[in-house]
């Protein structure tokens, strides 16, 4: 498991003291081999659960086909740096003209006729348009749900005893046992 952290700021004592994280993008990247001779990805899974209760921002691969080294090495650190370097200075992207067009109705409130030409979903405004369309369900949801303020769901408990026996272990892809 490799762990590349950019900081993250708390406010009034942080999650232990039932203070909220402060949302400053992604915190921690957890990177983990599926199949890692050492068990590594144990332990970035507990982490990663332990962050996601806490509702703190984190990134978590966890790579099927890898091992601890190996092949999958080289990318997986490559991956590591890139969105290392991204954290840190995220890239500046310039809108297009049909961009500034839907960014001015955004920030008008979007209480004007949008704009003709559609929004692609692969525009940096598009999660802010969607949230836009989805203010009113998600209020009501909100009202009915405390979890909707939380970034990650609440997990279900995870399996016991009685239900995990239920269920057979999945044979090892090394050994076939």
């Amino acid at each position: 498991m490799r762990r590349f952290t950019r900081p993250i700021t708390t406010r009034a004592g942080g999650p232990k003291a039932g203070g909220r994280p402060a949302r400053i993008g992604t915190g921690d990247l957890l990177d983990a081999a599926a199949d890692d001779a050492l068990h590594a990805q144990d332990g970035a899974e507990f982490l990663h659960r332990v962050l996601w209760e806490l509702d703190l921002p984190h990134d978590y691969h966890l790579v099927a086909a890898a091992d601890h080294l190996g092949p999958s090495l080289l990318p997986r650190i490559e991956a590591a740096f890139t969105w290392l370097g991204a954290q840190l200075a995220p890239p500046k992207i310039a809108d297009s003209p049909f961009e500034q067009a839907w960014r001015s109705y955004l920030d008008e409130g979007a209480t004007s006729v949008p704009p003709v030409t559609p929004l692609p979903p692969t525009s940096p405004l598009a999660p802010r348009l969607l949230r836009h369309l989805l203010a009113s369900q998600r209020a009501a949801a909100a009202a009915e749900d405390d979890t909707m303020s939380r970034r990650f769901g609440r997990l279900p408990c995870p399996l016991t005893a009685e239900t995990s026996s239920a269920v057979p272990p999945p044979a090892h892809p090394r050994n076939g046992v």
